[in-house]
């Protein structure tokens, strides 16, 4: 652990970093295993999108490719940012069908990728 200001300041970054990669883990695990599971509620969601039960199964694999990068450090950057390109579909997708709240939800999960995927890139603010 490092000492001073500036260690206690980046030690909390890590920590942060930890927790907010747990969370969005978690939730990407949940929702991606809903949708590979065939969830009724998923199935009617993405019937209603337009979306086909291929289109369902495929996200709901990424998903949990993601959430499985989240947890370890080296591969924490991609799973962000893969985390985050799903995110910003959707958003495309809850405003196409005028969604807002969902929206909302979708934008605060997106901050917490960005924020990961710019603190654990190898040549980004977290690089060492």
């Amino acid at each position: 652990m490092m000492s001073g200001d500036d260690g206690c300041i980046y030690t909390g970054c890590i920590m942060v970093e930890w927790i907010l990669s747990g969370l969005l883990a978690l939730a990407f695990l949940g929702v991606g295993s809903m949708q590979l599971s065939g969830s009724s509620r998923q199935v009617a969601e993405f019937e209603r999108y337009g979306l086909s039960s291929n289109a369902r199964m495929a996200l709901g694999a990424v998903k949990l490719l993601a959430a499985a990068a989240l947890m370890f450090p080296e591969f924490r950057w991609m799973g962000a940012s893969l985390c985050a390109v799903i995110l910003l579909g959707a958003c495309g997708v809850h405003m196409r069908h005028a969604e807002w709240p969902r929206v909302g939800v979708a934008l605060v999960f997106l901050a917490m990728a960005g924020w990961i995927a710019v603190r654990a890139c190898p040549w980004g603010v977290g690089a060492k």
